[in-house]
């Protein structure tokens, strides 16, 4: 039942309502940390480093860092729980399945469209039975810790500086800092059987490719290849 729902309920609004009034900005991001929800996530989604209690698990990096990096985010915005039922069918805006756990920058690209990422599966298959594979849809140079580069509005930058040092020591496979398109096609990391939303990350892939088409940061073929994973 719940995918019959979930896709008749994300079709229609995805098709009417997510690339006009629900923009993924920095203004619409949630700009409070709920203790509840951050540690509902920990929970389910086993984030709790089992040797070092002051790290977290990012899921985008599949990796322990620590907590004060890693964030609760919401996927479909905090800023919008009044619409929730009515636009994705349920109810509370802090279900672990509305939320990832993820470095403040990763975070940052999601909330504003830079960053999505597409479930990627068998037709009626359900949510944990396929993989969740990050795109990036920015500048392929952009190092992770240049937080003064960012095309949105960062809070990052406010980072104390131990945190700050700690995003530059971020490296990729080839022993480079690390940049946002490492992410591009790396899949999700879980350590429990938990999964969110598919139509949450739908939501917001959708509005994501049709801002960086109109902002020309990609072009109608790239679209048009992306688009049927871009139903719930």
């Amino acid at each position: 039942m719940e995918l019959v729902h979930e896709a008749r309920v994300t079709n229609f609004y995805l098709r009417h309502h997510a690339t006009a009034r629900y923009k993924y900005t920095t203004s619409q991001a949630t700009q409070h940390q709920d203790p509840n929800f951050k540690k509902a996530l920990i929970e389910a989604y086993g984030c709790k480093s089992p040797t070092v209690e002051s790290q977290l698990f990012c899921m985008g990096l599949g990796k322990f860092v620590s907590s004060k990096l890693v964030c609760a985010a919401h996927l479909f915005k905090y800023a919008w729980r009044m619409d929730l039922a009515r636009v994705l069918g349920f109810q509370n805006i802090n279900d672990p399945a509305n939320g990832l756990m993820l470095i403040k920058p990763i975070e940052e690209a999601f909330d504003n469209g830079y960053l999505c990422i597409i479930w990627e599966g068998a037709r009626g298959a359900g949510r944990s039975d396929g993989q969740y594979r990050m795109c990036w849809l920015g500048d392929a140079e952009l190092l992770m810790h240049d937080m003064k580069r960012y095309p949105w509005k960062s809070s990052a930058e406010k980072l104390p500086q131990e945190l700050q040092e700690e995003l530059r020591g971020l490296m990729n496979e080839d022993g480079r800092p690390l940049r946002f398109t490492d992410l591009d096609g790396k899949v999700l990391s879980f350590n429990t059987d938990a999964r969110p939303y598919r139509r949450c990350l739908v939501f917001q892939a959708r509005y994501a490719f049709n801002q960086a088409l109109a902002e020309g940061r990609i072009t109608q073929q790239q679209l048009a290849e992306i688009s049927p994973h871009l139903v719930s």
